[in-house]
């Protein structure tokens, strides 16, 4: 009985062994899933003599038969190729999604309070058809805008800083002297790498300009942290709005609005750019939903070696004159500027194969016109340059002279010419003769009547501190722009009050000829002091001080031109004042 018991207790511990063994060969044996593919396990079998019923099923799914071997197969996965490891998202943390996602420096908020609210009510109102005009407009260009400031980080959003500040509008100027979509004045624009001159203004350049808006935003970004001060900065300077932060400790710019240190254009700067963010994020909830955007401009830019006349440029592409202007608004006087090798220019797209084969075919002299002026005597630079409405800097650039002083009797200058001279001389106007201005006439009206002739050195303040009347009013009088500039030998009408009849000042008479006073120049010679020149010409310290702006303080030394006034006549009520004799006028 215990040999019958301890055959059979052997043969359970053997069968139990053999199960072991094939679990250590292969543990996948019983926990393959019925779909997956197999494929032989090299040197790894079990002979068929094991003491087991090969009738029952243990390796009908994992397993078969092989030369009297049982061959046990590997499990290998089939694989997609949209397979992703997701196991990022059990690492991701709330802040990190907030951040991702929310990036304050790409994001511009919109917040509604009483002052956005009013300029929403005056958009829909008053200035409607203006904000109407502006939002049709900026179809041209927000599309290319939009990129620049996505390219450079910024939120998309300001580009509608363009539409407060010009109506999208590259022609758009201001008092203060700010030009062009983004409204640069000279200073910052130049500070951000725009040329400004004569012939060219990259304030109205729609990439340069918005490229350069886009780093100028950066910047003040970087400065304040904050998109409202930068804005307002943008607007006032970033040095007011430091101070103004300063002054009150206050980042808020709502905070700071309540004070009077930020002009009030400043103070309703982010009320009016909210407004015109929040109808132009959705035109038809405030009632702008007539309104359709131009579409954008189609363009391609071609590079030009010479300076060439737009209206030639016109002709190679094919297209009209006004379109080609519209591309280019940075031209100033009608044709790409002289000294650029490779000036690139905006012109239909499709147009650029058959301009550059006519472009290449023309020759250089007829890109732009140009017209030859002999030297006269007497003639200056600047009388040349007004004679043909351009610059005294074009035409020294145009011929290379480096001294404006430098020009003889008898040479000869290259003049460029722009298209709106060459349009002028085709409707029959003479070269330079530009329409004439009448002006002013104050006769009968308690004045009289004063010429005063330039002499060197003179200018309109020293002219109107000399007569007792102010700029402007010389400027008015004179026809003259608040940027215009006198030259020797020209003639300054000035009116003064007439004195009553009784007044112990008024001249005396001699026939029809009254005196008057003429300055003449007087040279500082050694030994020489201000009380002697005084007292030699009969007259104060005081009136040589005034009118030549001059410290008595200070020692005068020899070679110094003194202007020193003496008597001279006038005639028919008109005086001339001048270093050279009277002549009637």
């Amino acid at each position: 009985m215990s040999k019958y018991l301890f055959y059979i207790l052997f043969s359970c511990i053997l069968l139990a062994g053999c199960g072991w063994g094939i679990e250590q060969l292969h543990p996948a044996v019983s926990t393959r899933p019925p779909d997956a593919l197999f494929t032989p396990l090299q040197g790894q079998c079990l002979s068929t003599n094991s003491s087991f019923d090969e009738n029952e099923n243990i390796f009908d799914t994992s397993a078969e038969k092989s030369g009297g071997q049982i061959i046990v197969y590997e499990e290998v996965e089939i694989r997609s190729d949209e397979a992703e490891d997701v196991s990022f998202l059990s690492d991701l943390q709330p802040q990190v999604l907030n951040d991702t996602l929310q990036d304050p420096s790409r994001i511009v908020p919109i917040e509604t309070n009483d002052q956005v609210k009013f300029f929403l009510n005056l958009f829909q109102g008053v200035q409607k058809p203006w904000i109407a005009r502006s939002l049709r407009r900026a179809g041209r260009y927000t599309e290319r805008m939009q990129r620049i400031l996505r390219e450079s980080g910024l939120p998309e959003d300001l580009v509608y800083l363009a539409l407060i500040e010009s109506g999208f509008n590259p022609h758009a100027y201001s008092r203060a002297g700010a030009v062009g979509i983004w409204q640069f004045i000279p200073s910052t624009g130049r500070r951000y790498g725009l040329v400004i001159n004569w012939w060219i203004d990259e304030r109205r350049d729609l990439e340069k300009s918005t490229r350069a808006a886009a780093r100028y935003l950066k910047d003040l970004y970087e400065i304040f942290g904050d998109w409202y001060l930068a804005a307002a900065a943008y607007n006032a300077g970033e040095g007011k709005l430091k101070r103004a932060i300063k002054k009150y400790k206050s980042n808020n710019f709502w905070d700071l609005a309540q004070f009077k240190y930020l002009k009030k254009e400043t103070k309703n700067y982010i009320p009016r750019f909210l407004a015109a963010l929040m109808i132009a994020k959705d035109p038809g909830k405030y009632g702008f939903d007539q309104v359709i955007p131009d579409p954008p401009l189609n363009y391609e830019t071609v590079s030009l070696s010479d300076a060439t006349d737009l209206a030639v440029i016109a002709k190679g592409c094919g297209c009209d004159l006004k379109s080609l202007i519209k591309l280019n608004p940075q031209l100033r006087r009608g044709c790409t500027p002289p000294g650029y090798s490779d000036y690139e220019i905006l012109i239909p797209r499709g147009t650029k194969e058959q301009f550059q084969t006519y472009y290449d075919q023309l020759p250089a002299s007829k890109r732009l016109t140009f017209r030859r002026h002999k030297i006269k005597r007497g003639e200056t630079l600047s009388n040349i340059a007004l004679t043909y409405d351009i610059s005294v800097k074009s035409i020294m650039k145009m011929n290379r002279l480096n001294n404006r002083h430098r020009i003889r009797e008898g040479k000869s200058l290259i003049i460029p010419l722009p298209t709106s001279y060459t349009i002028a001389k085709k409707s029959g106007y003479k070269a330079g003769k530009r329409k004439q201005k009448k002006l002013p006439d104050y006769s009968g009206q308690g004045y009289r009547k004063l010429v005063h002739q330039v002499a060197e050195g003179d200018s309109l303040w020293r002219i109107g501190r000399l007569y007792g009347v102010s700029v402007s009013s010389l400027q008015r009088w004179n026809l003259q722009g608040k940027r215009a500039y006198i030259r020797p030998g020209q003639k300054i009408v000035v009116w003064l009050k007439e004195r009553p009849p009784n007044s112990p000042q008024q001249t005396k008479k001699t026939g029809d000829i009254s005196e008057v006073q003429q300055h003449i120049w007087y040279t500082v010679k050694p030994g020489d002091n201000l009380w002697l020149i005084a007292k030699k010409h009969k007259v104060t310290i005081a009136q040589i001080s005034r009118w030549n702006d001059i410290d008595i303080r200070k020692p005068i030394r020899p070679g110094l031109r003194l202007r020193i006034f003496t008597n001279i006549h006038y005639n028919a009520g008109i005086e001339i004042l001048s270093p050279i004799p009277p002549e009637v006028v």
